[in-house]
């Protein structure tokens, strides 16, 4: 009986109104970004920027060398892939630019690419 009622039918004209609305200052905001009038918080909200170097989970990984546990996850010295060896540089905040030759490993931790080992000998540690 209350769907007879005339205000219901008023509804589906009430959340029109209001998706056009947030629609049309969505367009006006990303406008505005665009030209370059925005912030950039509002703008690394829409578009999320390229991460060079993920977090990588030490499962792919053959490890040796352990150190300490970081944050309860174990930190190793050297960490070997199905191509080569890579050692331990420091953890994230105190390492500065990462170059190519950089890998980051959950939780935070950087190690560098070791080039001078082939994968069948063990490496040293590089002073």
């Amino acid at each position: 009986m209350f769907m007879l009622d005339g205000d219901w039918l008023l509804l589906p004209l009430a959340l029109a109104v209001l998706l056009w609305g947030a629609r049309q200052a969505d367009s006006e905001r990303v406008a505005r970004l665009m030209s370059g009038e925005g912030d950039a918080d509002a703008l690394s909200m829409l578009f999320e920027p390229r991460r060079s170097h993920s977090l990588l989970p030490l499962d792919h990984f053959t490890c040796r060398d352990l150190m300490f546990y970081r944050a309860g996850w174990p930190v190793y010295r050297f960490l070997r892939s199905s191509r080569c060896w890579f050692e331990f540089v420091g953890e994230r905040e105190q390492v500065g630019a990462l170059t190519e030759q950089h890998i980051l490993v959950f939780p935070g931790v950087v190690y560098r690419k070791r080039e001078d080992v082939a994968l069948d000998e063990a490496p040293a540690r590089q002073r």
